[in-house]
């Protein structure tokens, strides 16, 4: 399969197992040897989130500092690089990050409720930094809730596994509604999705 690390948005759909999950780790502290880096891990549930949490703390090293909210844990690495681990499912949880910068964002099993939130947060992820690569990535279980949105997202709008399709978004010159299309590789401003199946 095509190496898809330079892809901005892939998602790993099927029957998700732990290896895909500590493989979403995995990407989120790729970057954490960079003082400016932000990560954001996104749950649906409370148990989804123990269960992401005790895969954090299992994989993060070099770990400075660690804080416990109501609305997760935050760790901060010797870098000074951060990573949030959130459960966000509704417009309200969404817009507490809306000054935020985060240069990966993954989504652990989403949510059919999460479609807003996940469109949402994808804004987010940014930076005017040259030294610091932004990606989202996110594991979906096909047998889920999520399953219908994700597959419009990927599945259809992509042509195959591991297959990279490009997007623009912008107002439609006709009827001034904010709009996603498919555009050819190498359009200005475009961004690059794709999807893989699980355990691939």
């Amino acid at each position: 399969m095509k190496n898809l690390d330079d892809v901005f948005e892939v998602a790993t759909i099927g029957e998700i197992d732990t290896i895909d999950r500590r493989h979403l780790v995995d990407l989120a502290l790729k970057q954490i040897g960079k003082s400016e880096y932000r990560g954001l891990i996104v749950c649906s549930t409370k148990e989804g989130l123990a269960q992401m949490m005790h895969l954090c703390n299992a994989q993060f090293k070099d770990v400075r500092e660690s804080k416990h909210s109501r609305f997760g844990p935050t760790w901060t690495f010797d870098s000074g690089a951060t990573i949030w681990l959130r459960k966000l499912t509704t417009k309200d949880d969404a817009f507490r990050h809306a000054a935020r910068e985060f240069q990966f964002i993954g989504f652990d099993k989403p949510s059919h409720e999460m479609k807003f939130v996940y469109e949402y947060l994808i804004t987010r992820c940014r930076t005017i930094r040259l030294d610091l690569e932004c990606s989202i990535r996110s594991v979906i279980d096909i047998q889920e809730s999520a399953a219908h949105w994700a597959k419009t997202r990927f599945v259809d709008l992509c042509d195959g596994p591991g297959k990279v399709a490009y997007f623009l978004s912008g107002p439609n010159p006709v009827t001034q509604q904010w709009e996603t299309v498919r555009v050819e590789a190498g359009t200005k401003y475009a961004w690059s999705r794709a999807f893989q199946e699980a355990g691939a």
